[in-house]
């Protein structure tokens, strides 16, 4: 830290766009920033101990109301100063929403519910006092700022008349006299004509100041941001006339060893460890790791075992044509791995199945990784089964572990006290990486080498940002299964398919991923890909396949009967209406923003038992594919679960970029969804249809919380916004999507794309926002009508979304990844499975998640439709007559 910096302190109310504003400061202000979340277990002394060593303070917004103590946390003692004998307490301040309520809620005025519900996500028009502008001064108004609040500050507005409102708005009010009034929103509604809104405050007497709007928005206007440089003048000018100077942090003892932490995570790859480097800023202390059975595990595996430096990494690969009409199941047909019923055969194919083939005459030089062409690879995973695999489930302090070439004991490896399991996966990784020895021109243009594979479920995410899980604090066994919540596999034999330039690449990296546990000599694979036996072996029985030779040849593999279905339970409609209200009564209470809310249908099926029978999953496969094609599908067979997805939406994918020796990263939020129809049947019908300010704030929510999570990691400066609000047609609806991009220094702090991926989990996309305190809510409010499965044995707590709501994709050994939210999909898992008694069939149960996003313009029965209409697609091919 430079000492000679201005030093700000934060304080965090668990706002999913905290980390916009600290950013926003840092850059402005030259400032360092470091965070304190409200909740720190601090005494009133020890607050305002650690408080000396600042300029100024923050008080950031968050969900809730400043009238519940435990809403405001801290910030109490910031105003609290004010009015304390003891005058050096006394710091400037900022507050911004919750931060600018509870500074008028501490000074005589009132707090109370908006009468339009609440403003989130919504745009408007700032007035300013043009004679006494304070903060304002040099910013034109009316100004556009971004809202996202349900309560207001009372202070009598209501009580002016109309003819002296002009002058009488920018006087001390009757109530919360100590406060002047800087700006004001007067929104119109349909009750009561118009509602004056406080948009901007400061104290009288005393250095403190407030913001109703979020400066920090992507859509707030850039040339207000001077408010925060006016008001850290007058912070800053106050300061100095009062003699106030900040002291050093370490000249002042630590408080229980706890500090404000920097706006920015430390990386995965960091030895450094703090008690606040979790990624809510919550003091935390592990427990000493342990596996399943203790210290003694006789099953566990050292630490040093699995992250062993492995032997050079070394790749072969084979590039061929690949015909116009050969498709990606047409692949995996020809190689005769479609998988069967029954089989524990694991599989992963991450397939663009709505990629367009590549133009004629179209040259390499045209095509670009750019969004332009969307989903213009395929990834085929080969022999899974006898990959490394890393599981893990949320909460344990361990990970299981599956070694290579087929070995059946799996060994688990202790969390080390400090770490969580991305940890373990980041030293994995990176040792991988550091190995690797292909040459650029080796792997030119290709996203996928080899590398991890796999799935992430929503719990994940849960458990990452501190929400407890479904069924955690139960006396019956808690969430009632042992299925891993992150399963990855460590692919080392793959197929990427290039749609755009008709290519195929066959390919097998060798050395890294295939040395033991044990510490064992690598296999004879190592060998193939030095004389790469196996690559070329893939290539003959490819192209001596009826599927390359006959563009007119039907599956060599009989299609599975559709199965017979036992039964199918859809959400109920009334019920879900009703969730929709409970959303929007939370909303309107300023408990959240913005609730993505969903439900799940389950179906259960009958099919064939008999050995080598077709499966059912696969056949559910092609007709999702057919009839949906998105550029983020998949299969998966994997970890005990079979996922069939037909995804439009990508999470996260990220570059590392050799020139820079930077990772550039992108998420694309999707919010805003329209059928396509007779009515809606153009991209331009479609832009009408969503251009409005109830689907443009849902996703403009969506885009400030990717932007908290990407700053988070990036750090300041560091994160744009290229495309905003951009429709796009995905199959059978048009979507509202956004870009934001972010880039990571890797070589100087030693982030990579995994860092991202760990930050910003669960998606955004599905949650709503503020992150934490939404998923809280949908948690209490999806599991109201859930009830246990009724399966022999297992009890699966109510509540949980499983893989729907997770992420599929990919981290390669170069440092690429490429994950997709799992949506507009089906899954089941083995252990939900049972046989009849006469062990002819057996009975599978199938899970499709479908919701939305409710805003305070939301209307239930609107909800209910788009949630059916997202349902409808995946429900869909159960149909007979598919």
């Amino acid at each position: 830290m430079n000492d000679t910096r201005p030093r700000i302190l934060f304080l965090d109310a668990y706002d999913s766009f905290a980390n916009n504003i600290t950013a926003l400061l840092a850059t402005l202000l030259s400032a360092d920033v470091h965070v304190l979340p409200i909740d720190a277990p601090l005494s009133e002394d020890a607050f305002y101990t650690e408080l000396f060593c600042y300029d100024a303070v923050v008080c950031g917004p968050g969900p809730g109301s400043p009238d519940c103590p435990a809403d405001i946390g801290l910030m109490k003692y910031v105003w609290a100063a004010g009015s304390s004998p003891q005058r050096n307490r006394l710091a400037p301040a900022l507050g911004i929403c919750l931060g600018f309520q509870s500074l008028v809620a501490a000074y005589g005025g009132r707090i109370r519910r908006l009468r339009s519900g609440g403003l989130h996500g919504m745009v408007r028009p700032v007035e300013t006092n043009s004679n006494t502008p304070d903060v304002f001064a040099g910013i034109a108004a009316p100004f556009r700022a971004t809202l996202y609040h349900s309560l207001g500050a009372d202070i009598g507005q209501d009580d002016v008349a109309a003819s002296d409102w002009p002058t009488a708005r920018w006087q001390p009010p009757s109530v919360g006299s100590d406060l002047l009034p800087l700006a004001w929103v007067e929104e119109k509604t349909d009750s009561a004509g118009v509602e004056r809104l406080l948009m901007g405050v400061r104290h009288l007497h005393l250095p403190l100041w407030g913001l109703q709007y979020h400066p920090e928005s992507v859509y707030t206007d850039a040339a207000s941001h001077a408010v925060l440089t006016n008001w850290f003048r007058a912070a800053m000018r106050w300061n100095a006339e009062q003699g106030r100077v900040r002291a050093e942090p370490l000249t002042i003892p630590s408080v229980d060893g706890l500090v404000a932490r920097k706006a920015t995570r430390p990386s995965l790859l960091s030895t450094q460890t703090s008690l606040l480097s979790d990624s809510n800023g919550h003091a935390k202390q592990t427990d000493a790791a342990n596996g399943p059975n203790g210290e003694n595990d006789v099953n566990g595996t050292s630490r040093h075992s699995l992250l062993s430096h492995p032997p050079a990494t070394s790749f072969a690969s084979r590039t061929i044509p690949l015909p116009s009409h050969v498709e990606v199941p047409d692949i995996i047909e020809a190689l005769q791995i479609v998988p069967t019923e029954g089989d524990k055969v694991e599989q992963i194919v991450l397939d663009s199945a709505s990629a367009a083939s590549r133009p004629e005459n179209m040259s390499e030089d045209h095509i670009t990784n750019d969004e332009a062409v969307r989903g213009r690879f395929s990834i085929i995973a080969l022999d899974v089964s006898s990959a490394l695999k890393i599981e893990y489930r949320t909460g344990d302090r361990f990970a299981k572990v599956k070694p290579a070439h087929g070995k059946t004991d799996v060994f688990t490896v202790p969390l080390c006290s400090t770490q969580a399991i991305w940890h373990l996966l980041a030293e994995y990784h990176e040792q991988r990486r550091r190995s690797f020895a292909a040459s650029d021109e080796d792997i030119a243009g290709r996203p996928f080498v080899g590398g991890f594979m796999g799935y992430i479920s929503y719990e994940q995410g849960l458990g990452d940002i501190g929400v407890p899980l479904p069924g955690s604090d139960s006396d019956d066994n808690g969430r009632g299964h042992d299925r891993p919540d992150i399963c990855f596999a460590w692919v080392t034999r793959s197929i990427v398919v290039d749609h755009a330039l008709g290519l195929l690449h066959v390919q097998h990296l060798g050395g890294g991923g295939d040395n033991d546990l044990d510490g064992m000599k690598q296999s004879d694979n190592v060998k193939e890909s030095t004389h790469p036996g196996w690559v070329d072996k893939i290539v003959t029985q490819l192209q001596a396949s009826l599927q390359w030779q006959d563009p007119g040849h039907e599956m060599t593999v009989k299609t599975a009967q559709p199965s017979q279905i036992i039964s199918i339970e859809r959400p109920d409609d009334r019920a879900y209406e009703e969730k929709v209200r409970i959303c929007q009564e939370h909303i309107a209470a300023g408990d959240s923003y913005e609730l993505c809310l969903t439900d799940e249908t389950r179906i259960t099926v009958a099919s064939s038992s008999a050995p080598l029978s077709p499966s059912s999953a696969w056949h559910y496969y092609r007709t999702l594919r057919k009839k949906n094609p998105t550029p983020f599908a998949s299969y998966l067979r994997l970890g005990g679960a079979t996922l069939v997805s037909s995804s439009p939406e990508r999470f996260l994918c990220f570059l590392p970029d050799s020139t820079t020796n930077a990772t550039l990263c992108s998420m694309r939020p999707m919010k805003g969804t329209v059928r396509r129809s007779a009515e809606v049947a153009t991209l331009a019908q479609a832009e009408a249809v969503l251009h409005v300010p109830k689907e443009e704030a849902e996703n403009l929510m969506i885009v400030d919380l990717v932007r908290h999570d990407l700053y988070g990691v990036c750090g300041p400066g560091h994160v744009t916004v290229p495309r905003l609000l951009q429709v796009e047609p995905y199959g059978h609806v048009f979507q509202m999507v956004t870009v934001v991009e972010g880039k990571l220094a890797s070589s100087a702090a030693g982030y990579t794309g995994l860092d991202v991926l760990a930050a910003s989990l669960p998606p955004g996309s599905m949650t709503g926002a503020p992150k934490k305190r939404s998923c809280a809510l949908l948690q209490n409010i999806e599991s109201q009508s859930t009830s246990p499965r009724s399966i022999p044995g297992l009890r699966v707590a109510p509540g949980e979304r499983s893989l729907y709501s997770g992420v599929v994709g990919y981290l390669c050994v170069t440092g690429r990844g490429d994950w997709s939210v799992t949506i507009r999909s089906l899954f089941r898992w083995d252990d939900e499975s049972k046989l009849s008694d006469d062990k002819l069939t057996r009975q599978d149960v199938w899970h499709i998640g479908a919701g939305g996003a409710v805003t305070i313009l939301s209307t239930p029965e609107g909800e209910r439709d788009e949630m059916f209409v997202k349902l409808s697609r995946p429900l869909s091919i159960f149909d007979s007559s598919s």
